[in-house]
């Protein structure tokens, strides 16, 4: 508790973090855009995890990067409402990866503005 306000210095319950990564699949040179959320000071735990499901379904280990990571008190809106913007560049890929349901193909402008 912090002394001043009386308020809990903890993360609140609701909080995460609204992330943007980009996968490029090297096979085919696809640049697929993932919106997602993650809980915890960092996305790295979920990008781990999404990694290892690209090879596992694929044998093949695409270049990951997180483009944007940012902390939100409502990071499920928040990536509702991205998605919302993407959605015309929805991507659904031909097998079934973690986090199939949040991937977009669009230009890197779009998926920035859009975030």
């Amino acid at each position: 508790m912090s002394k001043a306000d009386g308020k809990s210095e903890k993360t609140h319950k609701n909080q995460g973090r609204v992330y943007l990564l980009k996968i490029e699949v090297p096979d085919t040179k696809d640049i697929i855009w993932k919106v997602g959320v993650a809980s915890g000071r960092s996305s790295l735990d979920r990008f781990m995890q999404l990694a290892r499901s690209w090879y596992i379904n694929y044998r093949v280990m695409p270049r990951m990067r997180i483009k944007r990571d940012r902390k939100s008190d409502d990071p499920y809106g928040d990536e509702k409402k991205i998605h919302q913007l993407l959605k015309i560049y929805r991507y659904t890929p031909s097998e079934a990866v973690d986090g199939k349901s949040e991937l977009f193909q669009c230009s890197e402008e779009d998926v920035l503005d859009s975030y």
